[in-house]
């Protein structure tokens, strides 16, 4: 499995992951050096390249993040059967019939029955990187990511760090500490702005 797929696998639940697995390698093939950040908005697989250096036409790239995007309005994001874009609460989720019907914290426990020891992996992962070397603002936006996506499913919104009063690594650790104990952020970090 290519680096990029087994990263892009940490942003969405797993009824996605067969589309990874085939749309990430067709973006590779345009260019083996770009970066491809995945994510889901408005109930839809995105895929998105960055630092293409082959000179390809971002139109080459668009074909396929549409197709992709086509595609994921079909799949229940959750466990892969075939689904709908549906209003889930506030946001919009793609999913079967099954899925539908249960709550949202049924649904991150079955797409992720390892998620606590990912997260904990996740979490030792960024917080070595952060150590290792300067991260800028989009890689850690980037490596947030997954943590971030748990809690929205859980309480509806993204958490900013600039809203706490911390240093991105307590952000990261009470984020983590959030989607496992399903606990909101603020229980965790103080209010307010450095």
């Amino acid at each position: 499995m290519h680096p990029q797929v087994k990263q892009a696998r940490k942003a969405v639940y797993k009824g996605w992951w067969p589309l990874l697995d085939k749309y990430i390698p067709m973006m590779l093939e345009l260019d083996p050096d770009c970066e491809i950040m995945c994510k889901e908005k408005f109930g839809l697989l995105r895929l998105r390249p960055y630092n293409i250096r082959n000179g390809r036409s971002w139109m080459d790239f668009n074909n396929i993040q549409e197709e992709a995007e086509k595609e994921s309005a079909t799949i229940c994001e959750v466990c892969g059967a075939p689904g709908r874009l549906r209003m889930d609460g506030c946001w919009r989720s793609t999913l079967c019939d099954h899925c539908a019907v249960m709550d949202r914290t049924e649904r991150i426990r079955m797409a992720d029955s390892d998620s606590v020891q990912e997260l904990e992996t996740l979490v030792s992962d960024i917080l070595c990187l952060r150590k290792g070397y300067p991260m800028k603002k989009q890689e850690f936006n980037s490596r947030i990511q997954p943590l971030c996506r748990k809690h929205k499913e859980m309480f509806g919104y993204i958490p900013d760090i600039h809203n706490y009063v911390c240093t991105p690594e307590e952000f990261v650790v009470a984020l983590a500490r959030s989607v496992i104990e399903q606990r909101e952020i603020g229980v965790f970090l103080k209010e307010g702005s450095k």
